[in-house]
């Protein structure tokens, strides 16, 4: 009983590693995700006000 329990417990050991790794892995992506995407938000906002101050200075 005792050797079973064993057995189960190393082959659960691996799959438990796998699915924290993948959490973790997640996280980084959706964080890299979210810095990317306000990052890109926040340099296109300023060109387009740079843009609406040109064409508001050449009228």
């Amino acid at each position: 009983m005792v050797k079973q329990k064993q057995k189960k417990y190393k082959k659960s050991l691996p799959k438990r590693l796998s699915n924290i790794f993948f959490v973790l892995f997640f996280c980084i992506f959706s964080i890299f995700t979210l810095i990317a995407y306000s990052s890109t938000n926040y340099f296109l906002l300023k060109k387009e006000r740079q843009s609406v101050f040109q064409a508001v200075n050449i009228v």
